[in-house]
């Protein structure tokens, strides 16, 4: 997943004033009810310990219920890709911190709700990483033995850009939503032409940002420079045309941005996105041909390069067996 989705799903999301006018979105109104909401605050990771052998939670919030017998840890996983992972994650991190919530909060039950934010080409893959491997038929009689975990999902993808802009969340929050949407699939000119769309959207946000001290606005200035190809002048432009009053925000994100070496950030993101596309379509074909994947590929697949990741992609269809991919001269 490229850094600055997540980077700005964190700078807004991260929030708890606007969390819970997402969660509620996406929570049912039964569930709602249960729930003591002026308790809602951010977990830290350093605080109850909650980094994983191999990944962090994106986010995770605590709040009592509402009859006080208990609390709720939601913990939430963004993807802005389809994964055939996602499961097993959000299986793993429930275990970790039921485990985590009975050490550090002995006294008092806690209960783990997991949320998915995905705006990847095709909603999120929700069974076991074994079941899809081994395919309908074969997992069928296995799957009510398997462990499951069932989490909320807000595809973005399902949702128009009206629908988006009519959530009943705060501006920086509705913002944040309709540009992790579409601004990475969007090209320079259509960026620009939904400037002026948002105008009134982006000075609801301004006016917010002065009166609470955040920074979401240019927040998203930094998001658009670095999710597409819109050009730092033509954005200049349209913020002059339609936010002429926020020129300096812009201009102190965009220089800022070039001082970090925003070129080289960006082009780190599309070969980080280049290998993280050869790795999916790599295993999805060594699984075809060779079943589930031990762990020593899955390490492999893992650390590879992405002229490594080329090569294997070259004798996949031709290898007689696994080792032969990997390391064709030994299996020889």
């Amino acid at each position: 997943m490229a850094i600055h989705h997540d980077s700005y799903l964190l700078a807004t999301f991260g929030e708890p004033r606007l969390f819970a006018a997402w969660l509620r979105c996406v929570l049912p109104p039964e569930l709602q009810a249960r729930l003591n909401w002026t308790t809602l605050r951010r977990v830290g990771e350093r605080h109850t310990g909650l980094r994983l052998r191999s990944g962090t939670v994106d986010l995770v919030f605590a709040i009592d219920l509402a009859d006080g017998t208990a609390r709720l840890l939601v913990f939430v996983e963004h993807r802005s890709h389809r994964a055939l992972d996602l499961h097993d994650t959000m299986l793993r991190y429930a275990v970790h911190l039921q485990h985590v919530a009975r050490r550090d909060w002995p006294d008092q039950p806690t209960f783990a709700l997991g949320v998915v934010m995905s705006h990847g080409e095709g909603p999120p893959e929700l069974l076991p990483r074994s079941a899809m491997a081994a395919g309908d038929e074969a997992a069928a009689p296995w799957l009510p033995f398997q462990p499951r975990i069932a989490v909320l999902v807000d595809h973005l993808n399902h949702h128009g850009e009206a629908e988006l802009l009519a959530r009943a969340m705060p501006p920086a929050a509705r913002l944040a939503q309709v540009a992790l949407r579409f601004l990475a699939a969007w090209d320079g000119p259509t960026t620009i032409d939904a400037i002026g769309r948002w105008a009134d959207l982006l000075r609801e946000v301004a006016e917010e940002d002065r009166a609470l001290g955040s920074d979401h606005l240019e927040a998203f200035f930094g998001y658009v420079l670095q999710a597409n190809a819109t050009a730092i002048e033509d954005l200049q432009m349209a913020i002059d045309k339609h936010l002429q009053e926020q020129r300096g925000s812009f201009m102190s994100t965009a220089e800022k941005l070039r001082a970090e070496g925003l070129a080289r950030g960006l082009e780190r993101g599309r070969v980080e996105g280049r290998v993280e596309g050869r790795v999916d379509a790599l295993r999805r074909l060594l699984i075809r041909r060779f079943g589930p994947l031990p762990p020593s590929a899955e390490a492999q697949l893992a650390a590879a390069s992405q002229p490594e990741l080329d090569q294997w992609l070259d004798r996949v269809l031709d290898a007689a067996n696994l080792s032969a991919v990997f390391h064709p001269t030994a299996s020889r």
